[in-house]
């Protein structure tokens, strides 16, 4: 009949069971609701779903013939959506141009289609015809109990059809819910039975000899009595439970019961403190929707502001979302909140199995753990009635996703914040430059520690100007101010680490005869050449091969490595200190089972001298001996060809110089560079962000860069380099027409131009900060086919 309503229900599959365009309309029975989890009918399958939106319609305005219409299927109670995650999951869709289905993919309960139990039993009266054998047979067993199905443990056919028959006539029901294994790890819950000095007698002793045991109590260090379970351990230290099981024999681990008393009480704050944390928890009582930078030196005890802002939100019983840029290196983050909040708090990390996150799923999603810690995918918990959100670290790139959905943490928290009317703390010593642009003009307001409120001895940064000792005629890969450094050091047998990011021995090996380049054959990059591996390797696709002994283009000897990385680092420092003893950490050490382990137990007990590394010696570990850090060349990050090259320069080189001085030695840090003047390095050598910010703004603003515009980078990739081409040059046109406010650069060749036999363009577009990005949603996706990908990048951490 022409005008009669229908009530249905649009529901979105996750893209990796349905594909890009997950989105399908269902007949929505009474009750059906937005954030509803049923399992739809999808072709000759049966796929998990979330209600998206329920509506009327006309059956004229279906788009399709009223018969194809199908029910909603059934329902699962346990695992529908609160309001807000599904609002989230919309936004993502719109502030990162992706489809539904694939903003869906963080918010989804944990391989929940897995777990999903049939149950069939029994329903009253007597069957309507004559049972055939088997059926009768089934009856009965059914009127003895009901008969489960799983997907690991599926019913024999002839069992599952009868069961079918039975219900097409009315005598059998069956319906579907969620179950949880049982566990088999146990306990799970174990707490330190030692102290920090009985670690480091451990650590300098036997411990040599048992790495993993070593590396894991290190990274436990402070953590004092905190229960925590095994899955945490796991991912804190790369362990395995044949670990934990050690640990306990030797007695320092404990198996506990669940259930985590608290140990600790709020520590009496300092003036300053006071202040961040009275108006942060006079939002959280206003239910305000408030952003806040909490912008602190190190030292200054921003912990416990958080902490103390949680506590109040948890007395007016709304949960709390911390979020850290990594679990593996937060023990002693879940230590402090355990030690306030006890058995409350939930810590979402990978390396728990699929089942017990979906446990830990369904504890939060009940309000068992009102407390969640977890890096930038926590953002989706299913946490009713936020009452705090917290970013600490909020400077670090991994907070931002860089696979589809390529969502930014900070701008989703502050969403989020709208949604549950609370407000959201971002932390830093180094904030990112947009993050204090907005605390200077008002978006967020400003909280400042300037006072420590622990000594924290800050290392003297010196830098070693490589461009004069390169007219002198005098350069080495260690200039004679560090080299004289690093003599000091060993002569008072303490420790140096030398960071260098740059694996290998020499970034390109070359013919000195023809000038003949070994290039990956899959990669448009050089091969990277390690001597004491004699290969080469691409470190984009690892792609490998030997050193050939001839030159393939002349036939020529005369290959040579050109440029430094680590393995060249190490041999330099060996020649020049050959009684010192030397380690190298980067990823290509780390490949050999258990040496991370090895290396950084050594190096804590004084077993290593000079540790060289690449960025993985960065962050993560406290070694009290380190007394001197060298970086040996900081051009390396300040050349890159983005715009972010000296933000990313100034908080590397302030992390990287964190590692000295951390005890009772005094620090040193000698940063050897060409541009030795760069306005990045003199900001590092004065512990003075807000002189590098108030240049990094200006430059910005002369050049038209967040935070005084917003970036979209859309990188096209493809097996054929014209095909991708074309489509490049097509879609830049495209683009021009439909943002004539907007600068849309030429479509250009990305700075790694082949990766993995994919040819890659990009269109970079500036915005103005209020543009709108829809239009750029359709010719995106117009441009994807199944030769050439598309991936939009809005607001990117980087451009290469």
């Amino acid at each position: 009949m022409s005008g009669r309503l229908i009530s249905v229900a649009d529901v979105v599959v996750d893209s990796r069971t349905a594909g890009r365009e997950g989105n399908f309309t269902y007949e929505a029975p009474a009750g059906a609701k937005p954030g509803q989890a049923w399992l739809v009918p999808l072709g000759a399958r049966s796929v998990l779903a979330f209600v998206t939106q329920v509506r009327k319609v006309k059956e004229e305005d279906l788009g399709f013939p009223r018969s194809k219409l199908r029910p909603l299927g059934r329902e699962i109670n346990s695992l529908s959506l609160p309001a807000p995650t599904l609002a989230l999951v919309h936004e993502v869709s719109q502030r990162t141009l992706c489809p539904l289905s694939v903003a869906m993919t963080p918010a989804l309960p944990p391989r929940a289609q897995t777990r999903l139990t049939t149950t069939w039993q029994v329903r009253p009266g007597n069957p309507p015809r004559q049972l055939t054998l088997v059926e009768d047979e089934v009856w009965k067993t059914l009127q003895a109990g009901e008969i489960t199905e799983t997907k690991t443990k599926p019913l024999a056919a002839p069992l599952r059809k009868a069961l079918q028959d039975l219900e097409a006539i009315g005598v059998a029901s069956k319906y579907l819910d969620l179950t949880l294994p049982e566990s088999k790890r146990r306990p799970t819950s174990w707490r330190l039975t030692i102290g920090d000095a009985e670690i480091e007698a451990f650590v300098r002793g036997p411990g040599r000899r048992k790495p993993a045991q070593s590396l894991l109590l290190l990274r436990l260090q402070g953590a004092g009595s905190t229960v925590f379970q095994d899955g945490e351990l796991r991912s804190i230290g790369g362990v395995t439970d044949a670990t934990l099981r050690a640990l306990e024999q030797a007695g320092f681990l404990q198996q506990v019961g669940e259930n985590t008393p608290t140990t600790t009480t709020s520590n009496v704050p300092n003036p300053e403190q006071a202040v961040a944390i009275s108006a942060i928890q006079a939002a959280i009582a206003a239910h305000k929707p408030e952003g806040f930078l909490l912008y602190g030196v190190t030292g200054s005890g921003k912990t416990e502001v958080y902490l103390q802002a949680a506590a109040e939100s948890l007395r007016q019983g709304r949960p709390v979302l911390y979020l850290v840029p990594e679990i593996a290196l937060t023990a002693q983050v879940i230590a402090q909140l355990r030690g306030r909040f006890g058995d409350r708090v939930a810590v979402l990390h990978s390396n728990m199995t699929p089942a017990e996150r979906l446990m830990a799923w369904r504890r939060v999603r009940a309000g068992e753990c009102p407390v969640v810690l977890g890096a930038r995918s926590a953002l989706f918990a299913p946490l009713p009635d936020l009452g705090l959100i917290v970013l600490d670290e909020e400077h670090e790139p991994s907070y931002k996703q860089d696979s589809s959905p390529r969502y930014e943490s900070r701008g989703l928290a502050a969403f989020l914040a709208q949604q549950h009317g609370c407000p959201y703390v971002l932390g830093s010593a180094t904030p990112s430059i947009e993050t204090f642009a907005a605390a200077q003009t008002g978006a967020l307001t400003m909280l400042q520690l300037k006072q420590r409120a622990r000594a924290v001895n800050l290392p003297t940064i010196e830098i070693e100007d490589l461009s004069r000792l390169y007219r002198e005629k005098k350069v080495d890969i260690i200039g004679p101010q560090l080299a004289e450094a690093m003599q000091d050091t060993l002569d008072r047998k303490l420790q140096s680490i030398l960071f260098l990011n740059r694996r290998a021995y020499s970034p390109f090996l070359i013919c000195k005869e023809c000038q003949h380049r070994f290039v990956c054959p899959h990669c448009e990059v050089a091969l990277a050449y390690s001597q004491q591996q004699q290969r080469l390797r691409c470190h984009h696709c690892d792609y490998h091969e030997p050193k050939p002994p001839r030159c393939p283009a002349c036939g020529g000897t005369k290959l040579g490595g050109v440029g430094v990385g680590v393995e060249r680092v190490q041999e330099t420092v060996q020649a020049m200190f050959p009684k010192a003893r030397v380690e190298r950490l980067d990823r290509d050490v780390t490949r050999r089972a258990g040496a991370l382990e090895e290396i950084v137990t050594k190096f804590h007990s004084g077993a290593i001298d000079i540790l060289i590394g690449t960025q993985m010696v960065a962050k993560g570990f406290d070694f009290p001996r380190v007394v001197l850090v060298g970086v040996i060349t900081a051009d390396l990050s300040l050349n890159i060809p983005d715009f972010r090259a000296a933000e990313r320069t100034f908080q590397l080189m302030t992390q990287v110089a964190g590692r000295a001085g951390r005890a009772e030695h005094a620090g040193r840090v000698i940063i050897q560079a060409i541009d030795a003047d760069h306005r990045s390095l003199k900001s590092v050598q004065a512990h003075d962000y807000e002189g590098f910010f108030e240049e990094e703004v200006e430059c910005r603003s002369r050049l038209g860069y967040p935070p005084y515009t917003r970036l979209v980078n859309i990188v096209l990739s493809g097996p054929d380099q014209g095909v991708v081409s074309e489509r490049a040059l097509m879609l830049q046109q495209t683009l021009m027409a439909r943002l004539p406010g907007s600068q849309v650069y030429p479509a250009l060749p990305c700075p790694l131009a082949k990766l993995k036999d994919q040819y890659r363009f990009h269109i970079l577009i500036k915005l103005p900060l209020d543009g709108d990005i829809e239009p750029i949603r359709l010719p995106a996706e117009l441009a994807m086919s199944k030769d050439v990908r598309v991936a939009v990048d809005v607001d990117p951490m980087s451009l290469v």
